[in-house]
């Protein structure tokens, strides 16, 4: 698993904590109610996911059970799900706030993704030259990009070649219109 311990460290991050950990304390000392705190972690958890997918957009390759995206949003469910079966929020509520916290997060999953990769032009392996089983870790040098080669679209610089250019001659001045 690729794990990155500076994912903790972002200010996205930290948010989610420190909204969840607010209310739930308003929660417990009773200054609001326990529904409340419940709405506040869903939302928190949404928009975390909303966040690092937008700062992830055509960038991240990892599967999405790898992700805080999704570690959240599972942590952001349980108090929903508990909620649900304390009877304090109904089951129209769950309902709601569980479609807010899968849309989310799986919209930005897929927004996260590569469009090659997502679609699989390109393998995943052909973009981060990492993850294959059969290549051992210390066969791969600084900068080799051979992997690339094996790839029937292999991604530019710039993003994946979304505009090639066309094939053969360009039509004569004669050949184009009246």
């Amino acid at each position: 698993m690729n794990f990155n311990p500076k994912t903790f460290k972002t200010l996205e991050f930290l948010l989610v904590v420190l909204a969840n950990v607010a209310a739930w304390l308003l929660a417990v000392v009773d200054y609001m109610p326990t529904r409340y705190a419940v709405y506040a972690t869903a939302l928190a958890g949404a928009m975390y996911a909303l966040s690092r997918g937008l700062a992830k957009v055509n960038t991240d390759v990892k599967d999405y059970w790898q992700t805080t995206e999704f570690w959240v949003a599972a942590a952001s469910s349980v108090p929903a799900i508990i909620a649900a079966f304390a009877d304090t929020i109904g089951p129209t509520t769950y309902g709601i706030i569980q479609t807010i916290i899968v849309m989310v997060t799986g919209i930005m999953n897929g927004a996260r993704k590569d469009p090659a990769v997502a679609t699989g032009a390109v393998p995943v392996v052909a973009v981060t030259g990492m993850n294959d089983p059969d290549i051992p870790d210390e066969d791969w040098g600084e900068g080799d990009n051979s992997n690339l080669a094996d790839a029937e679209d292999p991604l530019t610089p710039e993003g994946p070649n979304l505009n090639p250019e066309p094939q053969g001659d360009p039509p004569a001045d004669d050949d184009i219109g009246p």
